[in-house]
């Protein structure tokens, strides 16, 4: 997926500082990406990006408004832990 974007935007994914503010905008809105929340039917763009594409973190995207790396860090380990406890549980699914 990655090398498929780098192919499409010409951008080395390599080369991106973790700390730009664009890159980083997409998991809070779809501005960076030039399209509103209504043309793909989410308020965050997320959607290639794995792990972060699905509807369920897509939502606590909106609901945490990620804006360091530090923090889609953080949020990447609930998603593995409630994943893990899923398998466990499986009342919990």
């Amino acid at each position: 997926m990655i090398r498929m974007l780098q192919d499409i935007t010409g951008k080395d994914p390599t080369k991106v500082p973790l700390d730009d503010k664009e890159t980083m905008s997409i998991f809070s809105s779809t501005k960076a990406l030039g399209i509103t929340p209504e043309q793909i039917h989410s308020e965050v763009g997320s959607f290639g990006v794995p792990e972060f594409g699905t509807k369920f973190v897509r939502g606590m995207l909106v609901d945490t408004r990620p804006t360091t790396f530090d923090e889609l860090i953080r949020i990447s380990r609930i998603i593995t832990w409630y994943r893990r406890m899923v398998r466990k549980c499986p009342k919990l699914n």
